[in-house]
């Protein structure tokens, strides 16, 4: 229970460092393109990007240092699902995104970090061992999927993404519960 804890603050803390850069990238860039509209800029294919890419190293940087070191599946779900919640609760509180997809935003924003989080401590776990291919890929895909969800949201194809998002994540907890490997 302990480690379960310490887990989630980590995705918490992790989800804070993440989003006050990613704010900040989005400050200047409306300081420096004179637009007043903050919800406007924040869909910008170029800011998403750089959301993610911000997202995914501040992810990547705790996963590697403390929940690939353990053995466990749960290690990285609830990792994910600390940072998840923190993320909902800043853009229902701020950007106000939620609002038109109330029950399958908040889904799939719970999956696309739950199965980043398992994806990047799988390549956490490979870099470790000195597999740079498995790295890499890893790397990608979970910023691709990642990418992917982000701009389906802004896009409004969120639904569809979300229900593959939480498919996705169902197959590989069944797949690891089949094999009775409760590890990564």
């Amino acid at each position: 229970m302990r480690k379960h804890l310490e887990n989630l603050f980590l995705g918490i803390i992790a989800a804070f460092g993440a989003l006050i850069v990613t704010v900040f990238i989005a400050v200047l860039f409306q300081i420096f393109s004179h637009k007043n509209d903050f919800q406007a800029i924040i869909q910008y294919p170029v800011l998403i990007i750089l959301a993610v890419l911000v997202e995914e190293s501040f992810k990547y940087v705790v996963i590697r240092k403390r929940i690939a070191k353990q053995k466990t599946l749960s290690a990285p779900i609830v990792f994910g699902f600390g940072f998840a919640l923190t993320e909902i609760a800043f853009l229902s509180s701020s950007i106000r995104i939620l609002e038109n997809y109330p029950f399958h935003g908040l889904l799939g924003a719970l999956a696309i970090h739950i199965l980043t989080a398992i994806v990047l401590t799988y390549t956490a776990k490979k870099e470790s061992q000195k597999r740079y291919f498995p790295f890499l890929f890893g790397a990608l895909l979970a910023i691709s999927i990642h990418m992917a969800y982000n701009f389906a949201v802004i896009y409004e194809f969120s639904r569809q993404v979300s229900f593959l998002t939480i498919t996705t994540l169902i197959i590989i907890l069944i797949s690891s519960s089949v094999t009775n490997k409760n590890t990564i």
